[in-house]
């Protein structure tokens, strides 16, 4: 199954060293079994980047981690995707249901399901994501935790 992660999981992900996030990364890493994880090639970042700067500002997270986290992002291991015009447009379409961020990672996972004919969804823990209802959502979730 291919996953299209936001950064609600990605921070996490690659951020923190926690008895959480090792089992988020245990958890992701099952879930993946060897097929491939994408992200938004310049909308993920930006999330995560701003999310560091919150959790700095609040003295959650160490500013000299922050700083390591943020500059090794171009590394990490994802496929990037693009926001294409038809992406776009898809975006566009969600406005009513969704962040246009939300809705970026909705249409993201959509355009790969048409493009690889194959399991895709969106692995979130964006409790506005994972509460929406069903019939706004055109794509499946995984949520984590379960």
């Amino acid at each position: 199954m291919r996953l299209v992660i936001d950064a609600s999981i990605v921070l996490p992900l690659m951020a923190f060293d926690t008895s959480e996030a090792a089992e988020l990364r245990r958890w992701t890493d099952e879930t993946l079994a060897g097929h491939p994880a994408h992200i938004i090639r310049n909308l993920t970042p930006l999330e995560v980047t701003s999310a560091l700067r919150r959790l700095t500002a609040n003295g959650e997270v160490a500013p000299d981690h922050a700083t390591t986290v943020q500059r090794r992002i171009f590394g990490w291991p994802f496929v990037r995707e693009e926001i294409t015009q038809p992406r776009l447009e898809r975006i566009w379409e969600l406005r009513h249901n969704f962040s246009p961020y939300d809705a970026a990672y909705i249409a993201t996972t959509e355009a790969l399901q048409s493009e690889h004919r194959d399991d895709v969804a969106l692995l979130t823990a964006d409790y506005k994501i994972s509460a929406a209802p069903p019939e706004t959502l055109p794509v499946p979730v995984i949520t984590f935790p379960q």
